[in-house]
């Protein structure tokens, strides 16, 4: 059996209305994400980041991709949602974590 991917699990679903159905009902999923960082396949993923001259910020601040997964892993209540900037050619220059509530 294919377990679905980790975005998946937490994506709210809607019940699409049938032919000839009056008012359609809404089912929604739990929505709440289950906390789920591998903390050596995002280390790897940052560190991948970093050779290619991305630089990495955790709150505002320049940090190194252990610093980032410490932050993930000792967080409560919280997570940290990524941050992209482009540059003018449309390249990852800069990645930021900003840590956002999650109750």
């Amino acid at each position: 059996m294919i377990e679905q991917p980790f975005f998946l699990k937490s994506m709210a679903f809607f019940e699409l209305p049938r032919k000839g159905e009056g008012k359609t009902s809404i089912a929604r999923k739990n929505t709440k994400r289950e906390k789920s960082v591998d903390p050596y396949c995002l280390q790897h993923e940052l560190e991948q980041y970093r050779r290619r001259g991305v630089s990495l910020n955790l709150e505002g601040q320049p940090s190194s991709p252990y610093e980032i997964v410490q932050a993930h892993l000792v967080a409560e209540k919280c997570g940290y949602m990524r941050d992209y900037v482009q540059n003018k050619k449309g390249e990852i220059q800069e990645i930021d974590f900003d840590k956002i509530r999650m109750d």
